[in-house]
């Protein structure tokens, strides 16, 4: 896969994410705000959604479930753009514990 420019990302049921759409800038961008807030957590979703796994040491799924646990489904959007051949990528993923 040629390297990629993430510009949205949507998350549901992830941690403490809410499911609004976060955009992003081509350039640089900076992710600040108090502990515990899921700064960490963005970093994640897009990891799990590119690698299809947690970049934590032993993380389960349940330690990935929104805060209400109630939906035993997670769901990752992203739109990334390909600049080498100026294309769009969607990738989208959802998991769930049985």
């Amino acid at each position: 896969m040629l390297p990629l420019i993430i510009s949205k990302l949507q998350v549901s049921n992830f941690r403490n994410l809410e499911s609004n759409i976060i955009d992003f800038s081509p350039n640089i961008n900076c992710i600040f705000g108090e502990n515990g807030n899921g700064k960490t957590n963005i970093l994640e979703a897009i990891f799990y959604l590119i690698k299809r796994k947690s970049f934590r040491k032993n993380a389960s799924f349940p330690q990935m479930l929104g805060l209400d646990g109630e939906n035993t489904e997670i769901s990752f959007q992203s739109l990334f753009h390909e600049k080498e051949n100026n294309r769009w990528v969607y990738i989208s993923r959802s998991s769930s514990h049985n």
